[in-house]
């Protein structure tokens, strides 16, 4: 209700239901409430609940809560900066939490990869192949061969397509790392400018914004690309 918006309306509504007729009154009440509604709801839409990772991979779960610590680190950092320096972490708060929404999405990403990749267990589509193999050395000509040798050919890019998956999750989780790194970075930069270190002072200040941002948009893609080989693995 505090809101320039609602604000403005409630004063515009006196000054008319004074100045030119008091029926002005309830027409602006009317829209005062319907400005304080607008507002609340587009507060609530902005302060979703996080998802639920409880379901994911206790690996994933692990590298999601080291990811939301170093992130948790970084704000605490940029809260002790003095205030003459705060300038060069000013919204680093909100970008931190825009990057956390962004990372949790990613492993809810990287969940679904990693059970496409455990419905295709290497061993036992390697069994298969094999007794595919054995079929058709055992039955000679008297085996379907076309419909044989397609199977197996679907089985091996089965294959192939796993390895793809796997190098796309340790993608995913080099990610992780990068951003810890980057978190504890820009935290201990932090830590130097509330310490007052002059080695800090020629620091380009709209670089920790800038590597958030950056990351938001690497983390983005990268989502875009799991997301991509998912639906195609299913």
């Amino acid at each position: 209700m505090a809101s320039p918006l609602p604000v403005g309306i409630a004063i515009a509504t006196v000054i008319g239901g004074i100045a030119v007729s008091p029926l002005l009154l309830l027409p602006g009440a009317a829209v005062w409430l319907l400005a304080v509604g607008i507002i609340a709801a587009g507060r609530t839409s902005t302060h979703r609940p996080p998802p639920d990772v409880s379901h994911l991979p206790p690996s994933i779960q692990a590298e999601l809560a080291e990811a939301g610590a170093a992130l948790d680190e970084l704000k605490r950092a940029a809260r002790s900066v003095p205030s003459d320096r705060r300038m060069m972490f000013a919204g680093i708060e909100q970008e931190a939490e825009e990057v956390r929404e962004a990372v949790l999405r990613l492993g809810l990403t990287a969940g679904d990869l990693h059970r496409s990749i455990e419905a295709n267990r290497p061993e036992e589509i390697t069994e298969r192949i094999e007794s595919l193999r054995a079929r058709l050395e055992e039955e000679g000509g008297d085996a379907p061969r076309p419909e044989v040798e397609h199977e197996m050919r679907a089985l091996e890019h089965r294959i192939r397509r796993r390895e793809e998956l796997l190098e796309r999750l340790e993608r995913y989780r080099a990610s992780i790392r990068a951003l810890q790194d980057d978190c504890r970075d820009l935290a201990d930069r932090a830590t130097d400018l509330a310490t007052r270190r002059p080695e800090v002072h020629s620091v380009d200040e709209n670089a920790p914004e800038r590597r958030m941002s950056e990351m938001k948009a690497s983390i983005a893609a990268l989502e875009e690309l799991m997301q991509r080989d998912t639906d195609v693995a299913q």
